[in-house]
């Protein structure tokens, strides 16, 4: 089970980490490498996609988090909960995995 300070904690570490990530790209953007070679560019390429696909995975997380905080789906949760067929329990927030969809090119 996680404390509320804990999610609020792991709110700030994930807020952190896109803003490290969103600034290592500026960078990345003003300080440009030399493509000397097809292996640099493959490099170069091979950097700049995991560096897009962690911030893309940071912001896809923080808008599932905004929708699962918002007032409607908390108060579609009691109607749910009070429905289901045995006793569930409430551990409060939980860090958890999310596999999203992926869509390539």
């Amino acid at each position: 089970m996680t404390s509320d300070s804990g999610v609020a904690k792991q709110y700030s570490d994930d807020a952190r980490q896109r803003q490290a990530t969103l600034d290592e790209l500026q960078h990345r953007q003003e300080t440009p490498r030399l493509v000397t070679s097809p292996d640099v560019c493959a490099a170069v390429e091979r950097e700049m996609r995991q560096r897009t696909d962690r911030l893309g995975s940071f912001m896809v997380g923080y808008h599932i988090q905004q929708a699962l905080d918002a007032a409607p789906v908390q108060a579609e949760q009691g109607p749910l909960v009070s429905q289901w067929p045995k006793l569930l329990n409430n551990d409060g927030r939980v860090k958890v995995w999310v596999r999203t969809s992926e869509t390539r090119a």
